[in-house]
């Protein structure tokens, strides 16, 4: 430790030693009570256990019966009065240096799930603790919102004081969800939603719903009283024109239809995405037939014969080898090749056809389902009857017609 801070802090507990005696209770009754900042050991930040350590003071000024006092550092408590083991009888003293009758001190300490988080109440004057709490929190807990309720719990464990109150909300649209402080506790409907057992103080409520702007609240519960909520939602693109309550009306689209929308778009993007997964086979399939029937014409390379100049003899390719007229056997096999190569010939137009077909449609409705901006409610249920894909099997085999009416 260098000399600096050696100096500051002994300059700190004279000044802290000197004040003897707990200052008395304010007039008003309300008990001193100071919270130091919690110690952050085996891994966890810093950073987290200062957002802990000035939640607990927020929660401490708000609460009745307490003033908060100015704190310390818990580390820096037990450096001056050297209480490295945080005895009640040494914690004691330094209480008695801060002037407050109650003191709050801890740990955070890094686990495998998140923190955990351990608080102590220190009664000055009886030289021992109270109450404590230890509990685990996740990471994502470890901010100002986030630490409202533990802490409003915590505090309330340490300080015996009920904080449980009950909030009441009602909203002018059933079948919306409710968010309290981000974790969902309801469905509005015609009647009022009541939840009991919350903390008191602030807290948020939040309701949504598909086809409506979502709606914020800020509530303070009181401990043991009713806070009444009351929401009006408004629908998204609702006319907002004072006396046009009639337009309004129109506006707030009818949870059927809503539905229905929803179905349509469903069935126009899965039509969409199968026509043209079926164009793209479609075209794949020519391609094979167009190889078979490529393969099928080198076969008849061998039986090919032309002219070899001289108007008597056959080559086996024009100024190529004599090799003469095909036998009745060969010619019987060039026969054969060329009837098997007649099915693989009409099936590649076919399957060219149809995949050029069904891309065509896929694209015009990908344009449709994905690009146009808020096709009106039947639209789309007009445009799939626009389009009939059918499938033809015949006995030299099988094909699919695609068509489009615009």
């Amino acid at each position: 430790m260098s000399g600096k801070l050696l100096l500051a802090v002994g300059v700190w507990g004279l000044a802290t030693l000197s004040v003897g005696a707990p200052v008395a209770l304010a007039q008003s009754g309300n008990a001193p009570i100071a919270v130091l900042g919690l110690d952050a050991s085996d891994g966890a930040p810093a950073t987290v256990a200062n957002t802990i350590t000035d939640a607990l003071k927020q929660r401490v000024s708000a609460a009745k019966g307490f003033k908060l006092m100015p704190g310390k550092e818990l580390m820096e408590v037990k450096l001056i009065f050297s209480c490295p083991d945080e005895a009640p009888s040494c914690m004691a003293q330094a209480a008695k240096s801060l002037g407050v009758e109650k003191l709050i001190f801890g740990s955070v300490k890094k686990s495998a799930d998140g923190y955990l988080v351990t608080l102590k109440m220190l009664d000055t004057s009886k030289g021992r603790v109270d109450a404590w709490v230890a509990e685990q929190i996740a990471r994502t807990q470890a901010t100002a919102p986030g630490l409202r309720g533990p802490v409003q719990k915590w505090f309330a464990t340490l300080s015996g004081v009920g904080t449980n109150g009950s909030i009441r909300i009602s909203s002018d649209v059933p079948g919306a969800s409710v968010l309290l402080d981000g974790l969902p506790v309801g469905i509005t409907t015609e009647e009022a939603l009541e939840m009991g057992g919350i903390t008191s103080g602030r807290h948020e409520i939040v309701l949504s719903k598909p086809g409506y702007e979502p709606v914020r609240k800020d509530v303070n519960v009181i401990a043991g009283e009713v806070a009444s909520v009351k929401t009006t939602m408004e629908a998204i693109g609702a006319s907002t024109t004072p006396g046009s309550s009639d337009a309004t009306a129109s506006a707030i689209p009818d949870q059927d239809t809503q539905v229905a929308t929803t179905d349509e778009n469903s069935t126009m993007k899965i039509a969409t995405w199968g026509t043209l997964g079926a164009g793209a086979i479609a075209l794949a399939l020519g391609v094979k037939f167009s190889l078979d029937v490529k393969g099928y014409d080198s076969d008849l390379d061998k039986y090919r014969r032309y002219d070899c100049g001289d108007g008597v003899n056959a080559c086996s390719s024009k100024d190529g080898e004599n090799v003469g007229v095909l036998s009745a056997t060969e010619k019987n096999e060039a026969a054969q090749i060329q009837d098997d190569a007649k099915s693989p010939q009409t099936l590649q137009w076919v399957f060219y056809g149809a995949g050029a077909a069904l891309v065509g449609t896929g694209v015009y409705l990908f344009v449709r389902t994905y690009l146009t901006d808020e096709p009106s409610a039947g639209s789309q249920t007009a445009m799939a009857n626009r389009i009939q894909v059918t499938p033809t099997v015949t006995p030299n085999g099988a094909a699919l017609s695609a068509r489009l009416t615009f």
